[in-house]
Order: C-alpha cells, then sequence, then structure tokens
C-alpha cells in the first residue's frame, strides 16, 4: 500500500511541475503610475517585449506608501492569486526593485529576481535633496552669469577696438543694461522651494526618505541574504549623464511604447548642448583672429595695447563657460548621485633620465545612469545566501528612465529569458 502512495505521489508532483509555468510580474518605479497607469498603449519596453497575457503582469502601485506596504498591497493584488502551481519571477525597475525585495519573504514561490536600476544602497540625491545641499539654482545661475559675462566683455572689446571711446562707452553701457541681472537669484523662490515643497513632497512620500543613503530601509534589506538567482543591472553612460537622463524623460510616452522599443531618445539635450559648445568655439577663433590683428595694430598705433588686452581678456572668459558647461557641471551634478569621489592615486614618470613617483588625490567620476552611481546599484556576490547567486551586470549607454527600452538592457533580458544566466530564467512559453 506505501509503494503505491509513493508511487501515487511521484505522479502527482510530476504532473503538478509538468503544468507548472513561471509567471513574471514587472514593478514599475517610483511616480510611474501618474504617467502610464491603465494605459494599455504603454507596453514599458523589453520588460514587456517578452510578457504575455498568460506569463506576465504589471503590477501598479500608488507612491504615497512606504516601500514594505507598497510591497505587501502588489503582493496581495497580483502575485498571490497567480502563485499556486506557478514559479514566480519578479522584474523591478528603480524603486521598484527595492519593493520586488521586500516580497522576496512572503512566499517561496518566488524563484528569480532581475532589477534595473534599483538603488540597493540608497540614493545619495535624497540625502542632499532634504539637507538642502542640492542646488540647482547654484550651477544654473553659474553657467548664466558666466554666459552673460563672456558677452558682455566680447561686445564691449569689439567696440572698443571697432569704435571710438566715447561710443565704445556708450555700447558697452547699453549692452550691460540689456544684459542685466541673472532671474535665479531670486530668494522667494528658493525659499518657496526649499522651505515648503521640499518638507511637503517628503511628507506625502516616505518612500523617498526610505530609498535614501543610509536608510534603515536599506540597511535591514542588505542584511538579508538573497536566497534565489538574481539578475541586477545597472546603466554606464558617457560624459552627460543627467542630460541624456533628461532628453529621455522629455519623450517618456514615446519611450515606453512597444513599437519603440529598439529606439533611444536621450540624445536631443546632448545635441543642444554640443552645438552651443561649437558657437563658443567659434567665438573663441574669432577673438584669437581679432587679438592677432590688434597685437599687429598695437605696433604702431596706441590705441589698439588697450584693445588687445580687452580682446585677450574676452577669450578667456568664453574659455571659462566652455570649461564650465563641459567639465565643472557635469562635476557639481555627478555629487548629487553619489557619482562624484576623491581618490589617491600614484603616478610614475621620467625627468632628465630619472624615474619619479607623485602620489596626489584626484577627483573621479564614476559610472553612473544619471541618477545612480555603480556604487549605490551593485551589490557583492557575497550577499547571495543558499541556493542564490548574483549577476551584476553592466548596460552601456543606458540611463536610468532607458532601462526600459535601452537595446543593450534588451540582451541581457533575451539572455535571462532564455535560460543562459540560469534555468530559472528560462521564461519562454512552457
Amino acid at each position: 500500500m506505501k509503494r503505491i502512495i509513493y508511487i501515487f505521489t511521484f505522479f502527482l508532483t510530476f504532473a503538478m511541475n509538468a503544468n507548472a509555468e513561471k509567471k513574471v510580474f514587472y514593478v514599475h518605479g517610483t511616480f510611474a503610475e501618474s504617467f502610464i497607469k491603465n494605459d494599455s498603449k504603454h507596453k514599458l519596453g523589453s520588460y514587456r517585449k517578452y510578457f504575455t497575457d498568460k506569463n506576465g503582469t504589471l503590477c501598479w502601485y500608488d507612491s504615497d506608501n512606504n516601500l514594505h506596504d507598497i510591497g505587501t498591497y502588489c503582493y496581495n493584488k497580483y502575485i498571490k492569486p497567480q502563485e499556486v502551481n506557478n514559479d514566480i519571477i519578479l522584474v523591478g525597475h528603480s524603486m521598484g526593485g527595492s519593493v520586488c525585495r521586500t516580497m522576496l519573504s512572503k512566499t517561496s514561490n518566488i524563484k528569480g529576481l532581475i532589477t534595473a536600476g534599483t538603488a540597493h544602497y540608497g540614493n545619495t540625491f535624497f540625502v542632499q535633496l532634504a539637507n538642502r545641499q542640492v542646488n540647482v539654482f547654484e550651477f544654473i545661475d553659474e553657467m548664466n552669469n558666466k554666459s552673460i559675462k563672456a558677452k558682455e566683455e566680447s561686445y564691449t572689446a569689439a567696440a572698443n577696438a571697432l569704435l571710438s571711446g566715447w561710443i565704445a562707452d556708450i555700447v558697452a553701457k547699453k549692452i550691460d543694461e540689456a544684459h542685466g541681472k541673472s532671474m535665479y537669484n531670486n530668494g522667494v523662490f528658493r525659499s518657496i522651494f526649499f522651505d515648503l515643497l521640499i518638507p511637503e513632497f517628503y511628507g506625502k512620500y516616505p518612500c523617498v526618505s526610505e530609498m535614501a543613503e543610509n536608510s534603515n530601509f536599506n540597511k535591514n534589506l542588505n542584511a538579508q541574504k538573497i536566497n534565489i538567482p538574481f539578475i541586477n543591472i545597472y546603466g554606464a553612460e558617457d560624459a552627460w549623464p543627467f542630460i541624456r537622463l533628461l532628453s529621455t524623460i522629455k519623450n517618456q510616452s514615446d519611450v515606453n511604447k512597444f513599437e519603440n522599443i529598439d529606439k533611444t531618445y536621450d540624445d536631443e539635450e546632448v545635441v543642444k548642448l554640443n552645438e552651443n559648445l561649437s558657437k563658443i568655439s567659434l567665438a573663441q577663433d574669432a577673438h584669437d583672429i581679432l587679438y592677432d590683428v590688434m597685437s599687429a595694430l598695437s605696433v604702431v598705433i596706441w590705441k589698439y595695447k588697450s584693445s588687445k588686452e580687452l580682446i585677450k581678456q574676452a577669450r578667456y572668459n568664453w574659455d571659462d563657460l566652455y570649461r564650465y558647461i563641459q567639465y565643472d557641471m557635469h562635476e557639481k551634478i555627478a555629487k548629487y548621485n553619489g557619482s562624484y569621489q576623491y581618490e589617491q592615486r600614484t603616478y610614475t614618470y621620467r625627468l632628465f633620465g630619472k624615474t619619479y613617483t607623485k602620489t596626489a588625490i584626484v577627483g573621479i567620476t564614476r559610472e553612473n545612469d544619471g541618477m545612480n552611481s555603480d556604487k549605490t546599484v551593485m551589490l557583492p556576490e557575497s550577499m547571495a545566501g543558499a541556493g542564490g547567486r548574483i549577476w551584476n551586470e553592466r548596460a552601456l549607454g543606458a540611463n536610468h528612465m532607458e532601462l526600459c527600452n535601452h537595446p543593450n538592457v534588451k540582451k541581457i533580458f533575451e539572455n535571462a529569458y532564455k535560460g543562459s544566466y540560469d534555468k530559472v530564467f528560462n521564461l519562454q512559453q512552457q
């Protein structure tokens, strides 16, 4: 009789496993519901490509809650009704990845996890924003003022070189009056932003505070071992990560459409920036030519000695503006998302036949996707527990918002769905 029971149990288990399916649940990031909730036209890029009515579910939630409560809501509403006799795969973008991790303890049916652009160690930006350290007004104001200064002194130098003295003075005065002061020096606007809008924002969305660097939420979450296969995707951009991120956000409705799955939308603002840098380079070249002319004339005409120096200073001002847009502004923005740090580097060089070694502290910009740096996203493989494994996958060229549809992210998903990482991620139709 026992043998019959064992045989029956074996065939019953086999039959249940034969009918088991892998159910995929995608959890969106912060505030995504505000833009695309219940909109069937938006397919959320690479993730949705592999979803069908049979094996994929989009988990919608409101962001005005804490992460554990959001996870409980998503589990009870979407996952629990479908987990009977099914293997569950969770996929989360940005904060949705943290929501997914809160659900790992709710059921043993979760067999795999994929996150993209999730700040597992917390986002530095949210800390700085709460502490009034994110002063976006400062670098916009500085760029604006440098631009005004470069234009004013260029016009003044040209007027002084080409016009008589008193006419040049009038032109310079009119130029100064026309440009005026920067609109960003508005103390009232800054006060409204930091004293009213930001506190209200953090009060309404507690999940944002939990996603901040060194939050208790992240510390507690990272103290737990991950006992399932886990693909952790992070973006790696070029010199303009934040600018590319803004370009994508401007085109977000197109980014999320399934038919645009192989398109990227992050070049628009970069093209504009490069156009402006090209104009600055032309201005610099024009100053060089004018400076050479004034230098030659100053040999015989005393008036052009002062013109030569004004043109030289104007050229320096354009250099300053170019350097700020190309390097300094990027460095400031990089500090906001925690991707800028200082490291000790040792250099060896030869001089007059001798070898010298020098050690210096230098600024380093880490890889980042415009929102998170690699150090806030990547998890150590030692965090994997029994039965678990962690892959940190680099999606070159993908900014934070295009981690939904970027071609390099799609390749990672294709490998996951075809089982290249582990059989648990073989999500093709059973």
